[in-house]
């Protein structure tokens, strides 16, 4: 039987009552600010108002607050943006939109370094993934988005990320170790207090016991979800924990009471154009009319089913989601190979610098030592010359010092034979 799970993600487009007021003091910053920045961040603020009640309405804010955030470059502002808009088209179960900006938003989030929004971003890859059904891609962004949970202790997304890994196992009809992720998930949001959180931890608790047909259990995990996303004013949830107790009813062979839950989750699903909720409760609504032997409203109902289920997805939208991804993964590997490189253009250019620093050296030293070569060779020149010059006044003086000598004798011999004995 087919069974919407919680997903969790990484942002939340909480419900908001959407009075006049409200509207109004928004509408009056769109209109006074100069700024485009502000202009977008507020464009977003009133599609919020309008998800589950107006979606046309929200989609037209959320394409005035691209086209500004665009217009101003502000590339945070652009990938807060993205992730607004895909988070509202996952909402309607239009996947294929959705993964178009998710992934336009990641490479963004990698050039800004944001490792939290990065992971948050591989999360919602991953759970349109799980929603197309192609779990292995799911599983693959999934654990990356845990792991950097992990190594930065996002707490919130931790949790998150250990539910939507229960969520693909799940899908795989891997129902054991489905729950061992729900339980740990929940045990880890019961420990930060994260109430949000936890209303989806009963809900996906209880799908689990439902399908291992502990219809009790189910029952009230269930309703112990629904009595959270009322407390919370979350109407999606309440949309999709109606329809999820209709189809428990419909299992348990209890049409009258299964019709009351579906009846409720298909009229808030269409008001918030919510087809992934909208399919469970037609499907099951042909199934509680055909148990009540209610052929025309059972096949009425089956008919609807197979609209709507044909409008969330087909193959060609499959097709197009793998093209996409693809097309990111290859852009991202031609990204990587890129910054290798210019990374390594720049090590080559540190060595040339090196070489060439090292080279100024072994130049400066060696013109240092030629030049003090020439002092020590032109001092021992200098040296010679006075040592040279030095002997020749050495001999110089002796010479006349033997002159002298010879005079003073001659002069002795020239008296002795003057003078008479």
């Amino acid at each position: 039987m087919k069974r919407t799970l919680y997903i969790s993600f990484f942002l939340f487009l909480l419900p908001v009552v959407a009075s006049a007021g409200k509207r109004d003091s928004l509408l009056n910053v769109v209109r006074s600010s100069g700024s485009d920045t502000v202009r977008a961040k507020t464009f977003c603020e009133l599609a919020a108002l309008y998800v589950d009640t107006l979606p046309d309405s929200a989609r037209a804010y959320y394409e005035n607050a691209l086209g500004l955030a665009r217009h101003a470059k502000n590339e945070r502002v652009i990938a807060f943006v993205l992730a607004q808009y895909g988070y509202f088209y996952f909402g309607k179960g239009l996947y294929a939109k959705a993964l178009e900006y998710y992934l336009e938003r990641l490479p963004i989030l990698e050039k800004l370094g944001d490792k939290k929004a990065v992971g948050r971003a591989y999360g919602q890859v991953g759970n349109v993934f799980i929603a197309i059904r192609d779990f292995d891609k799911g599983l693959d962004y999934q654990r990356r988005a845990l792991a950097v949970y992990y190594s930065i202790d996002d707490k919130i997304s931790i949790g998150n990320g250990l539910n939507n890994i229960g969520v693909n196992f799940f899908n795989r009809k891997n129902y054991d170790s489905a729950m061992y992720y729900f339980e740990r998930s929940k045990a880890w949001r019961e420990q930060i207090g994260d109430k949000k959180g936890l209303s989806t931890s009963y809900g996906n608790i209880g799908n689990v016991y439902a399908e291992r047909k502990e219809n009790e259990k189910a029952l009230e995990f269930m309703k112990q979800a629904l009595d959270m996303h009322v407390q919370l004013k979350n109407i999606s949830g309440q949309a999709l924990t109606l329809s999820n107790i209709g189809a428990l009813y419909v299992q348990m062979k209890k049409p009258d009471e299964a019709l009351g839950f579906l009846n409720k989750g298909l009229d808030i699903s269409l008001r918030s154009a919510n087809l992934g909720t909208q399919e469970v409760a037609y499907e099951n609504l042909s199934k509680a009319w055909e148990m009540k032997k209610d052929i025309s409203k059972a096949f009425d109902y089956y008919r609807k089913w197979v609209v709507v289920k044909d409008s969330s997805y087909n193959q060609s939208s499959a097709e197009e989601l793998t093209r996409k991804q693809m097309a990111y993964e290859f852009n991202r590997k031609q990204e990587q190979e890129k910054a290798e490189q210019e990374k390594r253009e720049l090590v080559q250019k540190e060595e040339a610098k090196k070489e060439e620093a090292v080279r100024y050296v072994i130049m400066s030293g060696f013109i240092l030592l030629l030049i003090s070569l020439l002092i020590v060779w032109r001092g021992y020149r200098q040296k010679q010359r006075t040592n040279k010059l030095l002997e020749q006044s050495k001999h110089e003086l002796e010479e006349q010092r033997k002159e002298i000598s010879d005079s003073i004798a001659y002069a002795k011999l020239i008296q002795r034979a003057i003078l008479p004995v």
